[in-house]
């Protein structure tokens, strides 16, 4: 694929991103695609990182994510992907933002990790609010749990949340399960004094004008963009 189709698939969603914002009159939001580069090769990257569309790229594997990052300049690295403990030597030391935060272990093991590179690292704690056991993310109910322990951290920032909806035909449910993130988040912000929460990584290339329509700041696209990978 070349720079023309990158172009015009980019702006393609862009453009029915500013249509939603538009109808839903918030026009002044700003919605961050971040595109998921998992199994494409660097070569692909560099190009799709020299039309300067989105300099936010996404990996879900962590030695993916530190093979790429080496190779690939001018990109901000999100990783997006299930954490395991001894992969995060992988992650936070390329990692502008970790969307998967969903355990206490995990922000243990990443706050260590970031004091040792002298960082602070940006977090999203994955929500599971579609209540599918395959998926990760802590519950709903016990996510004020994880913010409280994350507060305590010096080496770690929460900038939001993160959840990936259900898989289904059933657009009535995905769309709930964005809005339940979505006041999640309000609900959150407004019982922790300081607490800024203004990103909300959810919708994929599947569900993304959804899930803009009920919020989102940071999309996660990947087939979208780049194709069906083989």
């Amino acid at each position: 694929m070349g720079e023309r189709n990158y172009r015009e698939r980019y702006e393609t969603i862009m453009q029915a991103v500013r249509d939603t914002l538009a109808s839903i009159h918030d026009a002044n939001r700003t919605v961050t695609i971040v595109a998921v580069t998992k199994m494409q090769p660097v070569d692909v990257l560099k190009e799709f990182i020299s039309l300067g569309l989105s300099e936010h790229l996404g990996e879900s594997r962590a030695q993916e994510l530190r093979d790429k990052a080496a190779e690939v300049s001018g990109a901000l690295w999100h990783f997006i992907g299930p954490i395991q403990t001894n992969k995060i030597k992988y992650i936070v030391p390329h990692a502008h933002l970790i969307h998967s935060v969903d355990s206490s272990g995990i922000i243990d093991a990443v706050a260590k990790r970031a004091a040792e590179e002298r960082k602070v690292q940006d977090i999203l704690l994955q929500v599971n609010v579609s209540d599918e056991p395959q998926k990760g993310g802590v519950a709903p109910t016990e996510s004020a749990m994880l913010v409280e322990h994350a507060m305590t951290m010096k080496h770690i920032r929460i900038r939001g949340l993160m959840c990936i909806a259900a898989n289904t035909d059933d657009t009535l449910r995905v769309e709930r399960e964005f809005a339940e993130l979505r006041e999640l988040r309000e609900t959150l912000a407004a019982r922790y004094r300081g607490l800024e929460l203004p990103e909300l990584s959810m919708g994929m290339s599947g569900d993304y004008k959804l899930a803009v329509k009920h919020g989102a700041t940071m999309l996660r696209i990947g087939s979208s963009l780049f194709g069906e990978r083989t």
